[in-house]
């Protein structure tokens, strides 16, 4: 996984552009197994949270890690999968 390089968000009038490039950054850094991907989008990522009922920062999971819990918030699963 590469680290340290943020995902640019998709906003203004050419955001299709953006998301051509965005998918095809996607698949330069291996972060797809070549099936279809749709980027997540602010819009997106909301309607699903409102889907779910459930509140974005509710904790749905904690992993013991190094001696410190991380905890992951319901927004970023959702993120992934949208």
């Amino acid at each position: 996984m590469v680290t340290g390089k943020a995902t640019p968000k998709l906003i203004g009038p050419d955001t299709v552009r953006g998301v051509i490039d965005l998918i095809e950054q996607y698949f330069e850094q291996g972060w797809t197994d070549g099936l279809p991907i749709v980027p997540p989008t602010e819009e997106l990522v909301d309607r699903m949270i409102a889907a779910s009922g459930r509140e974005p920062l509710e904790v749905v999971g904690v992993v013991p890690h190094l001696r410190q819990a991380k905890t992951c918030r319901l927004r970023k699963p959702l993120i992934d999968l949208s």
